[in-house]
């Protein structure tokens, strides 16, 4: 009869500690703002209530063939007007990152919706596999806030 109640405590104890760890699985997910696709960004808050940034190339999208040469590149963020945010890109890991122009419906600060155009200037789509990457860099204290988010696309040529 003692060792049964001892298995018995035993799983219970096993079931408690799982049920413990899963719980602090989703918590950490949602107090450190991981951003989950078709999970709007400006859901995710940090443990003192600001939001977190979150970026998103929205043109082209992933594995799009498009044509080598200049390309237009467009994308939404979390950042508003009131935050001290900007977008940046790069292509093919080619830095420095190059500045994004905000066309979010508030004005001049307002990065919700961007935009970036590949000239020769800086670099252009090649044939093959391209790698394009956004960045957005939010100036708040306690610390500077960076996220990612990245298409791969393929150029073809004419």
């Amino acid at each position: 009869m003692q060792i049964l109640n001892d298995l018995t405590l035993r799983h219970l104890l096993l079931i408690a500690s799982l049920s413990i760890i899963g719980s602090a699985l989703v918590t950490s997910n949602v107090v450190y703002g991981q951003l989950l696709p078709n999970v709007p960004a400006s859901s995710s808050s940090s443990p003192s209530g600001s939001k977190l940034p979150g970026v998103k190339i929205t043109s082209p999208t992933k594995g799009q063939r498009v044509p080598v040469g200049a390309l237009s590149i467009s994308g939404e963020s979390t950042d508003n007007p009131a935050s001290d945010c900007a977008v940046s890109v790069i292509l093919n890991g080619i830095k420095p990152y190059q500045p994004s122009a905000p066309t979010g419906p508030k004005g001049a600060n307002d990065y919700s919706t961007w935009k970036f155009t590949l000239t020769p200037k800086y670099a252009v789509i090649k044939e093959g596999a391209n790698k394009i990457t956004s960045k957005i860099t939010c100036h708040e204290i306690p610390a500077n806030l960076t996220k990612f988010y990245s298409v791969n696309v393929t150029g073809i040529g004419s």
